[in-house]
């Protein structure tokens, strides 16, 4: 990671008693931050903890459609530029 022009090194500690190998368990962590970064893009765009849905198909059709406009404005060629 870059930091002010300078390459940083982050450190985590994970304690779990999951018996799995190394490769399976960095797999998990990773998929771990992705989806709280995920969540936290879709709670910010789309404010999705503040919606009034209550019909549970409505609010999965809704869910789905903000994961997919989402990757939509993801894959638009200035997407990398404003990041």
């Amino acid at each position: 990671m870059l930091r002010d022009g300078k390459e940083t090194i982050e450190v985590r500690y994970y304690i779990s008693s999951l018996a799995m190998g190394v490769k399976q368990f960095a797999r998990a962590v990773r998929v771990i931050g992705y989806r709280k970064c995920l969540h936290w893009v879709l709670d910010m765009t789309y404010r999705e903890d503040e919606s009034r849905i209550r019909d549970e198909a409505l609010r999965e059709n809704f869910a789905w459609l903000n994961r997919f406009t989402l990757s939509l404005l993801k894959q638009h060629p200035t997407a990398r530029a404003s990041s």
